[in-house]
């Protein structure tokens, strides 16, 4: 059932990408595939998602239509590892349950366990996470159900060398894939030091985890801390810090900044005025360069890690994620939690079952207060949840009466069922697409296909008249036909097309002003100058040409897109 509802939703979304982040790391699978490490060594992006997709696109050589369901095979193939991965975890949990139930408790069948495990792991992927969702949080979260698994070995006695030589490869990889398992990598070889009962044989086990974790992680930090200038193990967090903890506003990259966090050293470089157009065709690379090397256009700016303002975000993201806490799967996650502690009657002695749990628990729990303090999302600590949950779940210690059995029983089945009523979720017409082979439209291949045959080549720089990244928003634009198509979006104006959500965000207004098609002709004419200086061959625009200005437009095939040549006409003619 698993496999099945992971395969519908990968396939279901196979033409689509998420958001703008799948864009830094194809432009480092592309870096990899042409041998420039160099250049695929990046401060916000770890690089082994990048890795598994360079892979991907060197065996399958896909056409523009096929990179993206290309992408989506790897997310389905590695939605699967994560399966085998909880699978792992969750009869670690099913051996050290056995080991440690006593005559006095219920015993509670094996099939019991499995079903609550996989209908969390279920809700948790397949709706936290999603298989869809173009981001490496699916890894991540694979990484930790091992590591989670091998500390339940170590927690078992089942010590020796291939176990904790698997714990510091699999934290290893895991901080390749992001960053922030660095520190809870840390934590976890501290916690088997500490299940290790500091003997000299588990000084020596934990010994060999660390270096193993140094041999996958010190190569990245290294060539990362020469490229800054400094020691790091990633600097992710420094632009998101800016904005949820010291709140300098988002439009800082285009606006410039110079106050107490600092001054800007590398604002976008504004070439007209009104309507306010940029261009950032500098030397970090990447299609869409303003995304892709986040710590150089936020270089001179130092976030205030602030206590205050860090309990305030903590506070206010505990509260969103109670939806996950007391409304997961319909509520029945804590309902049936609640239910089953209430009838053991051990009273206070739940924190001492809980606890039993505490080198599992201190790792997940410290993970989302990270992300607490930052930013949170569902797809960032889904399995962080699972874990954290099934830990709950194997803590209830029942009385051996029939009465106990029908009711876990009866939690089990509720799990399940409650599972199965948000299906809605992964789409009703997600049959009827996995039937719908061939025929489904790729409007992103249809533009870039659209554009090389007018002779736009990988490489070439185009332009925009409306930003690709909205500063609060992924707003799916432009960039996804430069990193599709392998060209540089270098210039744009600053504008989002959306309306309707001009009240929201104090300087939206400011962005709508800055319509190109609302502007005068000799306006339109001084920007699209201004546009050609910057060596883009063509610019593209997602709205319908209007007005005087729209001589010269011409619409790419079917789709939504309109392109003007910024070169001579002569040119443009012979180019298609």
């Amino acid at each position: 059932m698993a496999a099945l509802f992971g395969i519908l939703q990968a396939w279901s979304n196979r033409v689509t990408v998420s958001n703008l982040d799948i864009i830094p790391y194809t432009d480092m699978a592309n870096y990899i595939l042409k041998g420039q490490w160099g250049m695929a060594v990046n401060g916000t992006w770890n690089p082994f998602f990048a890795c598994l997709l360079a892979m991907t696109m060197a065996i399958f050589k896909s056409s523009i239509y096929w990179e993206y369901p290309a992408l989506h095979l790897l997310l389905f193939i590695i939605y699967l590892f994560s399966l085998w991965s909880f699978d792992f975890f969750l009869r670690q949990m099913l051996l050290l349950h056995r080991q440690q139930n006593s005559a006095e408790q219920l015993y509670v069948p094996d099939r019991i366990w499995m079903t609550i495990g996989y209908a969390l792991f279920l809700w948790s992927s397949l709706i936290m996470i999603r298989v869809s969702l173009t981001e490496p949080d699916m890894l991540l979260a694979a990484f930790f159900y091992l590591a989670a698994g091998l500390l339940l070995r170590i927690r078992r006695g089942k010590v020796g060398w291939p176990t904790y030589l698997a714990l510091g490869s699999v934290l290893g990889l895991g901080y390749l894939t992001k960053a922030i398992m660095f520190p809870v990598s840390l934590m976890c070889l501290a916690i088997a030091m500490l299940m290790g009962a500091w003997t000299r044989r588990g000084a020596a086990y934990v010994l060999g985890a660390a270096l193993v974790f140094v041999t996958f992680s010190a190569p990245f930090v290294g060539a990362l801390s020469t490229k800054l200038g400094k020691l790091t193990f990633g600097e992710g967090r420094t632009y998101v810090a800016l904005i949820e903890i010291d709140h300098v506003p988002t439009t800082f990259p285009w606006k410039g900044y110079d106050g107490p966090y600092g001054t800007l050293l590398h604002p976008v470089h504004k070439i007209f005025d009104r309507p306010a157009t940029f261009e950032f065709a500098s030397p970090m690379g990447g299609s869409y360069t303003l995304l892709y090397n986040l710590t150089y256009w936020t270089e001179g700016l130092t976030p205030q890690y602030l206590p205050g303002q860090m309990a305030k975000n903590l506070a206010a993201n505990f509260r969103f994620s109670t939806q996950w806490w007391m409304l997961g799967l319909n509520g029945s996650i804590f309902a049936g939690l609640f239910v089953l502690f209430w009838v053991s009657g051990r009273r206070l002695l739940i924190l001492n079952d809980v606890a039993q749990f505490w080198f599992l628990l201190i790792p997940s729990l410290v993970t989302l207060g990270m992300y607490g303090i930052l930013h949170i999302q569902s797809r960032y600590v889904g399995g962080f949840f699972v874990v954290i949950f099934l830990c709950l779940f194997f803590s209830v210690k029942l009385p051996p009466t029939l009465e106990a059995r029908r009711l876990i029983s009866g939690v089990t089945l509720l799990l399940l069922l409650m599972f199965l009523s948000r299906l809605n979720q992964l789409g009703p017409d997600h049959v009827l697409r996995l039937t719908n082979l061939l025929s489904l439209r790729n409007p992103n291949a249809e533009v870039v296909e659209g554009l090389r045959a007018k002779g736009i080549r990988p490489g070439d720089a185009i332009a925009s008249l409306q930003l690709t990244h909205d500063p609060d928003e992924d707003y799916l634009g432009p960039a996804f036909l430069a990193s599709l198509g392998r060209f540089r979006l270098v210039a744009e104006v600053f504008f989002v097309p959306e309306p309707n959500t001009a009240d929201l965000i104090p300087f939206r207004r400011e962005i709508l002003d800055n319509n190109f098609w609302d502007t005068d002709t000799e306006r339109q004419k001084s920007v699209i100058d201004a546009l050609a200086k910057t060596g883009a061959r063509l610019v593209v625009s997602t709205q319908e040409p209007r007005g005087p200005g729209a001589a010269g437009w011409s619409k790419i095939g079917n789709t939504d897109y309109y392109v003007r040549w910024l070169e001579p006409a002569s040119a443009a003619s012979n180019g298609g």
